[in-house]
């Protein structure tokens, strides 16, 4: 055939291609470039240790000696190779010589969240247009894209084979596999499991091609055997796919017996089948073999824990371990939808809600479609369930090794080609034949719709660094300190978010204003504490600013930044009281706390604490026109009182109980002496209620505060008699509020008189 021929020969079939399909295809890669873009690199698991492999392909033109080490956190260089193969061919033209490995943010591997999202910090050089390594690892992710869009291209092949020629299931199986949140993610990133997604439904595609025509054609078989060889060589997981590998040969054996046809063209087929699947995969296994000893370079241990199958079962069953089921089910549906960054970044409830929904209709509706008459049916249904449970073997049988409830949604990604058929069918069932051909548009569009709307409502602002605010609009700060932490940085203000009232087991909310002094080179650590009133940690963080998204390493001196930090209270705060947040900044090479100094430069210690906040649950109200024994300055009550003596240590406890009139912002103080009969005072004490651990300015009108003191006695208080002055001052003017009794007189000098028992 000329060339000339063969272009023509290619237009036409373009020109017969169903053009949704094509419409299809050019969306979803579209989709995948803005997936792309909207993930910073190195925001998706292992990614920088998957770039690195390439990297060093194609730098050094060869592959990584079998154990050989690359020294990079999350080392993929023993991984099968044909990703990295292809993604190095992407990147040889462009210049990368100065890739090194990301600067890691810490505090991102809490597993709450707590510390940011981001597993790297992201610098200004990542930013369009791309130029060097960060070029060369867009062109990766491009690589990505492509076999990612080349899945739902397979998807739509497979599915218009298995349901003969039905144009409404092949398109919306494809639409499903197009617009799947978790698949969008994974083909968008620098990770070998989107190959084998794209390997497993070029596997089903050549398999149901094969078992669907007789004789089987030659080019089908070759088209297998390239199919299982490239699965053998995208990961250790695809090799589940390998169990097809014989069935397909007992089937193929068991037609040609049935037909009666020579038993000698079967065995060159499979013969030459097999030859060449394990020609173009099996050569990275027998290399690992001669090298160390074993086919494989990683799960070596879980490899040889197989021979237990069939040598020492009950041995097997001793090793595995129990894992929760519930568990294990939720996180897997929850990452195998749409989980995004190192798994911390969720979507929406009602997303997930939506494709439950989605799966539990045509789930229930394909029982319906698979035994009800007049359907037409899904051909070969039990080789796409077959091959579904060999893409979830292997996962699951590492998920009972190492005894977890993690079973990650990306390494079963590679049954959705097939469940994207069963799912179709399912949800045809339910429709009449006019809705069946409405399905693509109206299920893929809302698909679509929720894909576009993904990275704009939950990937890009994971990673948002805090907004930047002109230094001019930084004005009338609810809480001004400008308190500054070494030379590096200062603290303009702050305030508290839910108007600085909460309970034990709230979230905290706390928006500072920084301002950088210096170009830093460090990033530093801030550590948040929450504190009751004695100084006990009752939740804390440790993070860089801007949740993890702003280390100080990228702020510009002069520059002021919003920030915004949420801190978990702990459930054993004591309330209602008083909480302070604690702030310390920690130098994370010498882990040494900047010194904090104020405007004037004074040393104000290690350690900042912001005003208080109200721990406001268990409050008691009360109304304010109930009547008072005593009233200070309009202010404070004195409702009730009682002492009670101890004679065997010479102590009084009194109890007092206050309760607030109107609203106050200053924290006053109550001074609180026994006097003898000479008018001479033989003990006091000057404090804020609670010892300060619940001052004034936190009260809510009409709250009703109750007040313990313990008063000593000199050792001969039996022999004489003490009288309680007691009343209530202003610290900032040591002026004493004005004390009225019941009847609303003037108390002398403002003090409460009471005798003590």
């Amino acid at each position: 055939m000329t060339v000339r021929r063969f272009l023509e020969r290619g237009r036409g079939r373009l020109r017969h291609a169903d053009k949704a399909v094509l419409a299809l295809l050019a969306i979803r890669f579209a989709l995948g470039v803005v997936y792309s873009v909207a993930v910073p690199l190195w925001e998706a698991h292992d990614e920088w240790g998957h770039y690195a492999v390439m990297h060093y392909i194609a730098q050094e033109k060869r592959l990584p000696a079998p154990g050989q080490s690359l020294g990079v956190e999350f080392d993929e260089s023993q991984q099968p190779p044909l990703y990295y193969v292809l993604g190095a061919l992407a990147i040889a033209a462009v210049d990368a010589r100065d890739w090194t490995p990301p600067d890691v943010n810490p505090y991102a591997r809490t597993g709450t969240g707590i510390g940011g999202l981001n597993m790297a910090v992201h610098t200004p050089e990542e930013a369009f247009p791309y130029r060097g390594w960060v070029l060369s690892a867009h062109l990766a992710r491009l690589v990505s894209v492509l076999l990612a869009t080349l899945t739902v291209w397979l998807t739509y092949r497979m599915a218009a084979v298995v349901s003969a020629g039905c144009r409404w299931l092949a398109l919306t199986a494809a639409a499903i596999v197009a617009f799947w949140p978790q698949l969008l993610f994974v083909g968008s990133v620098i990770t070998n499991d989107v190959l084998v997604v794209c390997c497993a439904a070029w596997v089903l595609l050549a398999l149901v091609k094969t078992l669907d025509s007789w004789p089987p054609r030659y080019a089908h078989i070759v088209e297998l055997a390239l199919a299982l060889g490239a699965a053998m060589l995208s990961k250790l997981t695809a090799l589940g796919l390998l169990a097809l590998f014989p069935l397909a040969i007992l089937a193929l054996g068991v037609k040609t017996v049935r037909r009666r046809e020579r038993l000698g063209r079967f065995w060159a087929l499979t013969g030459g089948m097999v030859a060449l699947a394990l020609g173009v995969g099996g050569w990275w296994y027998l290399r690992n073999l001669a090298s160390v000893g074993s086919p494989v370079l990683r799960y070596q241990r879980v490899l040889k824990s197989l021979g237990l199958i069939w040598s020492d079962p009950a041995d097997l069953a001793i090793r595995l371990k129990p894992v929760s089921l519930w568990g294990a089910l939720r996180y897997g549906f929850l990452t195998f939808t749409a989980s995004f960054g190192w798994g911390n970044v969720p979507a929406a409830w009602w997303v997930y809600a939506l494709f439950a929904v989605l799966l539990g209709v045509g789930g229930v509706g394909c029982i319906g479609w698979l035994v009800r008459r007049g359907e037409p049916k899904v051909r070969h249904a039990g080789w796409l369930a077959l091959a579904m449970v060999c893409v979830l073997a292997p996962p699951i049988y590492l998920l009972l090794y190492k005894g977890t409830e993690l079973l990650r949604g990306r390494m079963v990604l590679a049954i959705l080609p097939p469940l994207a058929v069963f799912v179709t069918a399912g949800i045809g069932h339910w429709l009449s034949p006019v809705w069946r051909e409405r399905l693509p548009r109206v299920l893929g569009g809302a698909l679509a719709a929720v894909a576009v709307a993904v990275p704009f409502l939950y990937i890009a602002p994971a990673y948002a660094p805090p907004p930047v605010i002109p230094a001019e609009q930084v004005v009338n700060l609810p809480n001004p300190v400008y308190v500054r932490f070494g030379d590096q940085m200062e603290l303009l203000g702050y305030e508290y978010g839910n108007r600085g009232r909460y309970a034990p087991g709230n979230v905290l909310e706390i928006r500072v204003y920084w301002r950088g002094l210096v170009q830093m080179e460090r990033n530093y650590t801030l550590r948040w504490e929450i504190l009751d009133a004695e100084g006990h940690a009752h939740g804390t963080a440790e993070l860089y600013p801007g949740w993890g998204n702003y280390a100080t390493s990228l702020w510009k001196p002069g520059q002021v930044v919003r920030d915004t930090y949420r801190i978990r209270i702990g459930d054993d705060m004591p309330s209602p009281g008083m909480g302070v947040v604690a702030l310390t900044v920690l130098d994370a090479a010498s882990d040494s706390p900047l010194p904090a100094t104020d405007p004037q430069g004074r040393f104000l210690g290690l350690q900042f604490r912001l005003r208080p906040f109200k721990m406001a649950a268990g409050m008691t109200i009360g109304p304010t026109d109930a009547g008072a024994e005593y009233v200070l300055g309009e202010r404070i009550a004195l409702v009730a009182r009682q002492a009670q003596a101890n004679p065997d240590d010479h102590t009084i406890s009194l109890h007092l109980t206050w309760q607030a009139l109107a609203p106050m912002n200053k924290d006053y103080i109550a001074f609180i002496h026994v006097v003898d009969a000479s008018g001479a005072t033989v003990w006091q004490v000057d404090r804020q209620p609670r010892n300060g651990a619940y001052p004034t300015s936190l009260w809510d009108v009409g709250e009703i505060v109750d007040d313990v003191i313990a008063i000593r006695l000199p050792d001969d208080a039996a022999s004489r008699t003490y009288r309680l002055h007691m009343g209530v001052y202003d610290p900032d003017t040591q002026e004493r509020l004005l004390a009225f009794d019941p009847y609303g007189r003037r108390l002398k000098d403002d003090i409460i008189v009471l005798a003590l028992p």
